[in-house]
């Protein structure tokens, strides 16, 4: 669903990273834990829209001002997990249609 060039903006990493890490590079600690909030988010987001739905729901501008008015992609990019996940769980429950 994710383009390797859109995970490598989304981690702050190169996308020749993101290849090797395809290829069984293991990454360190850190970045395997943003990779599995990453895929939780995908997963969740997979619940209840098609992959394409999915990936433009990452870099629309959210609803909700309070958190500078971003994209899902930013939340990510911040590392601000908790609220990405709150966001991500409105959406799949319909909350926002």
């Amino acid at each position: 669903m994710l383009k390797p060039v859109m995970v490598a903006r989304m981690l702050a990493v190169s996308p020749a990273q993101v290849t090797r890490w395809q290829q069984a590079q293991v990454p360190d600690a850190e970045t395997r834990d943003r990779l599995r909030r990453l895929a939780d988010t995908v997963s969740l987001l997979l619940q209840r829209f098609q992959p394409s739905a999915a990936s433009d729901w990452l870099r629309a501008p959210n609803i909700h001002a309070v958190d500078g008015g971003g994209t899902p992609v930013d939340l990510i990019r911040q590392e601000k997990w908790d609220v990405l996940r709150a966001y991500t769980e409105e959406a799949v429950s319909g909350a926002y249609g």
